[in-house]
């Protein structure tokens, strides 16, 4: 069919700017140091997502890994029409266990509400 997988790992902006307020520091003050975080975060999971197509034997399939940062949802629907992508899948649900989020996460909602082609969420 001549597709490709594409693997994305979205780095969550929104996680840093948390970090920043609570130490109650300013942009400026912590830009350096939320950029060395970013930095070194994605360098762990560049490794990690490189493990995991070893081990799964990604190598005969034809594929592209994408480590972006910035919101999760927004990230999904650029790349998603940026390639032209088919297929969306992801997980449901995230780490959040809010109870308005029982049965789709609101990333998730967002990305299905969003998305420029079909999405498949897993469990």
């Amino acid at each position: 069919f001549d597709g490709e997988i594409i693997f994305l790992h979205v780095l969550n902006q929104r996680a840093f700017e948390t970090l920043e307020r609570l130490h109650g520091r300013s942009q400026a003050l912590m830009g350096d140091e939320a950029e060395q975080a970013f930095v070194a975060l994605g360098e762990e999971r560049a490794e990690l997502l490189k493990e995991f197509l070893s081990r799964a034997r990604a190598d005969r399939v034809p594929h592209k890994c994408f480590i972006k940062r910035g919101y999760p949802f927004e990230i999904i629907i650029a790349l998603a029409e940026e390639e032209s992508v088919d297929l969306i899948v992801m997980g449901a649900r995230g780490r959040s266990n809010r109870a308005r989020e029982i049965f789709v996460g609101s990333r998730a909602e967002r990305v299905f509400r969003q998305a420029p082609c079909n999405v498949l969420f897993v469990r």
